[in-house]
C-alpha cells in the first residue's frame, strides 16, 4: 500500500482550472470524512462558485475556439493514449484511485483488475475513433449531393458520482475530447481527491491549457453548471431525483444536450435450465460491488419456482461468506468495504428497518462492526408487491428474491418498475434469452450475466433510469452536432421561379438525355436549357435590330402602323403565357404534383408557353386581345407613356425613373423569394409566387420603358440601327454568359441572384445620370455630335438668325397651305 497517496491529500487544496490550481475565488471550503472510521481526510476541500466556473467556462471556450481545434484527430488520439501512458506508469493510476479510497471506502483490491481495465480500454478505445467519426452522404439524384459531418459542441460538463470518480471521470471525458470539445468535471463531493490529483496528468499528455479542468463542491456547484449559459451539454451520473433537476435547470438556461445516467432496480431472471454457479456468481457480484453502490446492481433476483429452493440456499451461503470479507479498504484481502458517508448508511439501515416489516429477512440486515459505515450482505425474500425494499433503489448490499412459475409471470413481474437500466437472463436455451430480452424494458439485457458494461457498446436507461448513452460510438454521436452540407450540382430550370424546390431528376427519364460523367449532374442540359433561353433574348433583341433598319428605310410613321397590329398579336400572346400560364404551372407544379413528376413538368415549361402563344392566336383571341394587350408590357400603351414621359422629363430623368423602379422590384422580389420559396407553408408559398409574379410584371413595365428610351428614342431615325446593333452587342455577350457559366443563377443561388442585380442596378442609375447624354431640346446636328455620328450627321454654319427666318417662312408656308382649297392641293 502506497504512502504517497495520503502525504498528496493535503496539496489537493485547489481548483484546476486553465492548467493550473488555483484558490477557489468563493473562499469556501468543506471537510471530507473517511467513512471506514469516520476520520477526516480534508478540511481544506474547496468550493467552486459562480466566478470560478465563469473562470473555468471561459478558460474552455479560450481553449476550443484556439488551439484545441487546430488539432487533428489524430493528434488527439496521440493525447489520449498519451494520458493512457502515465497512468500506467508505475503506481501512478494506483495512488490517484487510492486518494478516493481514502473518502469513498472503495477497496484498493480492485484496483489491479477492474478498475485499471476499465479505464485503459476506455482511453484506447476513444483514441481510436478520433478521426474515424463517420459522416454520411447521401444521394444526388435530386441534384443535391447531401453531406452529414459531426462536429464539437463546444465547452461541456461532466458531474460524477462518488462510487468510481476516476473511472466515471474517463467515461465522459474521452469520448468528449475524442470529438474535439472541451470539459469541465465537477467530481461528488465525497470523492473530489483522484479528480483533482488527475489535472497536471491531461497537460502533460499533450492537451492545451483549459481543456480539461476540475471545479469541486457539492449540489450548489453542479446547479451552476447545469444553469451555464456557456456550457453546450451536461453529462450526468447520479440519482434520479437530481437528474430531474440538471434536464430542467439545461432547458431553462441555453437548451443544452443533456446526458443522464441515473439509478436503476436491475431484475436478474434465472430459469430453470439455467447454470446456477454461473448465476449465482455473477448476481452476487453484481449486488456487493462496491458494496451494492452501482446503479447496475443486481437488487432484484427472480427464480424459477423448480430450482428455487437450491439456487436461495447457494445465494444465501455466498452473501453470508462475503461478510468475512468486509475491512478496511486500504487492505489489500478486503473485497466489501463501509458505503461512502454517515447519511447514506443511516438511509439503507432505516430501508432495511422497513423491509423486515415487508419481507423474510434471511441473510444480514445489521450493522457491521462497531465503527465506520459497514452494513453486513443484506437478502429479503419474497416481498410485497409494493414493499419499498422491492420498488425503490437502496444503494447499498441489499436484495430481494422472488419466485416466479411462468416466463409471461416474470416478465410482468420484471418490467413493474419505473427503472429501466439493466437486467439479466440465465438460460440455456438462446431462442428464450432473445425471445425474453426482446420484451424487457430496460437499456442493457445481460444473457447469463448481468450488470455488465463493455465500452464497444451503448450504456444507458430507459423510462427513469436515463437518457441518452454512454460507451461506444453512441457516447460520441452525444458530443457532437450533425451538420448538414448541401451542394448543388445542378443550376436549376430556365422557367420557373420555384426551380429551387422543383429540380427532379426525371428530365433525362423522359428526354433520354445523355450526361457528360465528368461535369456536374445536369450540366449538359443546363447548357443546353440556357442556350435557348439566351437565344429567346437574342432574338428578341434581333426583332429590335430589324425594327431599326425597318424605321431608317420607311420612316418612323409607316413602321409604327406596320409593327402596331404585329404589337397588338405578340402582347396578346405574351400577354396569355405570362398573365396565365406562369401563375398557374409553377403553383400547380409546387402544390399539386407528384415528386417524381416535377422535373418533366419543369421541363416542359417552355414548350408549353410556346404552344400557349399558339394556343391563343386561335381561341379566345378577341377576348385576350381586349382584356390583356392593355397591361401587357410590350403593348404600345406603355411606349406611348415612355413616349409622353420622356418629352415631359427628358430621357435621363425617365431612365432614372425606369431603373428605380425595377430596383424596387427586385428589392421586393427578393425578399419573397428568400421567405417563400422552400417554405412547406402552401398557402404562403402560393401568395408570395403570386406577388412574385406582380413584381416581375412591374420591373417589365420599368424594364422595357427603359429600353425603349436606349433602344429607340434616344437614337435620332438616322443612326437608330447603329444604337439597336450596339445593344444587341450587349445581349450577345450575355447570351453567352448563359451559355458558359450557368443557364438560371436564380435556382442556383435563390434571392442572391436578385441581389446581384439590385447592387448593378444602383451601381446603374449615377452611371446614366453622370454620363449619359441628354437629348431633349437639343438639334439634331448636336445629337448626332454627342453619338459621335460625324458621318451622317453633319454640322451646318447657319446662324441662329437665320435659322428663325427659315422656322417664320416654314409657318407662313404651311398657314397658306391649310387655306388652299382642297382641289388646288390635287393639282
Amino acid at each position: 500500500m502506497p504512502d504517497t497517496t495520503i502525504q498528496s491529500v493535503a496539496k489537493l487544496t485547489k481548483l484546476y482550472i486553465d492548467g493550473n490550481y488555483v484558490e477557489p475565488k468563493s473562499g469556501q471550503k468543506y471537510t471530507l470524512y473517511n467513512p471506514s472510521d469516520g476520520s477526516v481526510v480534508s478540511s481544506e476541500i474547496p468550493v467552486a462558485g459562480q466566478e470560478d466556473v465563469d473562470a473555468a467556462v471561459t478558460a474552455a471556450e479560450k481553449a476550443f475556439h484556439g488551439p484545441w481545434s487546430k488539432f487533428t484527430g489524430a493528434q488527439r488520439s496521440a493525447c489520449l493514449r498519451k494520458l493512457a501512458e502515465l497512468l500506467d506508469e508505475k503506481d501512478t493510476l494506483l495512488d490517484l484511485l487510492t486518494l478516493d479510497t481514502l473518502s469513498t471506502g472503495n477497496p484498493v483490491s480492485l484496483i489491479p483488475t477492474r478498475e485499471k481495465n476499465y479505464i485503459m480500454s476506455q482511453l484506447l478505445y476513444y483514441a481510436g475513433w478520433t478521426d474515424k467519426l463517420r459522416g454520411d452522404y447521401l444521394p444526388d439524384d435530386d441534384g443535391f449531393v447531401k453531406l452529414v459531418r459531426h462536429e464539437p459542441l463546444g465547452v461541456c460538463a461532466g458531474i460524477n458520482p462518488f462510487n468510481a470518480p476516476v473511472a466515471t471521470l474517463i467515461m465522459k471525458i474521452a469520448p468528449c475530447l475524442a470529438t474535439g470539445n472541451t470539459i469541465i468535471i465537477k467530481p461528488s463531493e465525497y470523492s473530489p481527491l483522484g479528480s483533482l490529483a488527475i489535472g497536471p496528468l491531461f497537460e502533460a499528455a499533450g492537451f492545451p491549457k483549459g481543456v480539461f479542468q476540475v471545479v469541486t463542491g457539492a449540489g450548489d456547484t453542479g446547479a451552476l453548471l447545469a444553469a451555464h449559459m456557456r456550457i453546450r451539454k451536461i453529462s450526468f451520473t447520479g440519482s434520479v431525483a437530481t437528474g430531474k433537476k440538471i434536464q430542467i435547470a439545461a432547458t431553462q438556461s441555453n437548451l443544452k444536450r443533456v446526458t443522464l445516467e441515473l439509478g436503476g432496480k436491475s431484475p436478474a431472471v434465472v430459469f430453470e435450465d439455467a447454470n446456477l454457479d454461473n448465476a449465482l456468481t455473477w448476481t452476487i457480484n453484481a449486488i456487493l460491488a462496491r458494496s451494492g453502490q452501482v446503479c447496475v446492481a443486481a437488487s432484484r433476483v427472480y427464480v424459477q419456482r423448480s430450482i428455487a429452493d437450491k439456487f436461495i440456499e447457494g445465494y444465501k451461503e455466498r452473501m453470508k461468506a462475503a461478510a468475512e470479507n468486509i475491512g478496511n479498504p486500504l487492505d489489500t484481502t478486503t473485497s466489501l468495504g463501509p458505503l461512502v458517508g454517515k447519511a447514506a448508511f443511516e438511509r439503507v439501515s432505516k430501508m432495511i428497518e422497513r423491509g423486515k416489516t415487508e419481507a423474510e429477512l434471511v441473510v444480514g440486515g445489521v450493522r457491521h462492526g462497531e465503527q465506520g459505515c459497514y452494513i453486513e450482505p443484506t437478502v429479503f425474500l419474497n416481498p410485497k408487491k409494493d414493499a419499498q425494499v422491492y420498488k425503490e433503489e437502496i444503494f447499498g448490499p441489499v436484495s430481494v428474491i422472488k419466485t416466479f412459475e411462468t416466463e409471461e409471470e416474470v416478465l410482468e413481474m420484471a418490467n413493474d418498475t419505473e427503472f429501466g437500466l439493466m437486467s439479466g437472463v440465465f438460460t440455456k436455451d438462446i431462442n428464450r434469452a432473445l425471445r425474453f430480452s426482446s420484451r424487457l424494458e430496460s437499456g442493457v439485457v445481460g444473457v447469463n450475466c448481468v450488470s455488465y458494461m463493455n465500452v464497444q457498446a451503448p450504456f444507458g436507461g430507459k423510462k427513469s433510469s436515463g437518457i441518452g448513452r454512454e460507451f461506444g460510438e453512441y457516447a460520441l454521436r452525444g458530443f457532437t452536432e450533425p451538420k448538414t452540407v448541401l451542394i448543388n450540382l445542378t443550376y436549376g430550370y430556365c422557367f420557373s421561379v420555384t426551380s429551387t424546390t422543383l429540380g427532379q431528376p426525371s428530365f433525362f427519364e423522359y428526354f433520354n438525355l445523355s450526361q457528360d460523367t465528368e461535369a456536374p449532374q445536369y450540366a449538359y442540359t443546363n447548357r443546353v436549357i440556357g442556350g435557348l433561353n439566351g437565344c429567346f433574348s437574342g432574338g428578341g433583341l434581333l426583332g429590335a435590330l430589324v425594327g431599326g433598319w425597318a424605321c431608317d428605310a420607311l420612316g418612323r410613321k409607316k413602321t409604327l402602323l406596320l409593327a402596331s397590329p404585329i404589337a397588338i398579336l405578340g402582347g396578346a400572346l405574351h400577354g396569355f403565357a405570362v398573365g396565365i400560364l406562369m401563375v398557374i404551372i409553377p403553383l400547380f407544379q409546387c402544390e399539386i404534383a407528384p415528386p417524381a413528376a416535377r422535373g418533366f413538368l419543369v421541363s416542359q415549361h417552355g414548350i408549353v408557353i410556346v404552344f400557349g402563344y399558339a394556343t391563343a392566336a386561335w381561341i379566345g383571341f378577341v377576348i385576350v386581345a381586349i382584356s390583356l394587350v392593355a397591361f401587357d408590357t410590350g403593348s404600345p400603351r406603355v411606349s406611348s407613356l415612355a413616349s409622353l414621359l420622356m418629352d415631359r422629363v427628358g430621357r435621363v430623368k425617365l431612365l432614372t425613373i425606369g431603373i428605380s423602379g425595377c430596383l424596387v422590384s427586385l428589392i421586393f422580389e427578393a425578399a419573397l423569394s428568400a421567405r417563400y420559396i422552400g417554405t412547406e407553408n402552401s398557402s404562403g408559398l402560393s401568395a408570395g409566387v403570386f406577388f412574385l409574379f406582380l413584381f416581375i410584371s412591374f420591373y417589365g413595365c420599368c424594364i422595357d420603358a427603359t429600353t425603349y428610351v436606349y433602344c429607340t428614342e434616344i437614337f435620332p431615325t438616322h443612326i437608330r440601327s447603329r444604337g439597336m446593333a450596339w445593344s444587341l452587342a450587349i445581349l450577345f455577350a450575355t447570351t453567352i454568359a448563359y451559355l458558359i457559366p450557368a443557364p438560371t443563377a436564380f435556382a442556383q443561388v435563390g434571392w442572391k441572384y436578385y441581389l446581384l442585380f439590385i447592387i448593378l442596378t444602383v451601381i446603374n442609375i449615377p452611371i446614366i445620370w453622370t454620363f449619359f447624354p441628354e437629348t431633349k431640346g437639343l438639334a439634331l446636328e448636336e445629337v448626332g455630335e454627342k453619338f459621335g455620328d460625324d458621318v451622317l450627321v453633319r454640322p451646318t454654319n447657319i446662324t441662329t438668325e437665320q435659322r428663325e427666318q427659315l422656322h417664320k417662312a416654314i409657318k407662313a408656308e404651311k398657314s397658306a397651305s391649310e387655306s388652299t382649297p382642297m382641289e388646288n392641293m390635287s393639282a
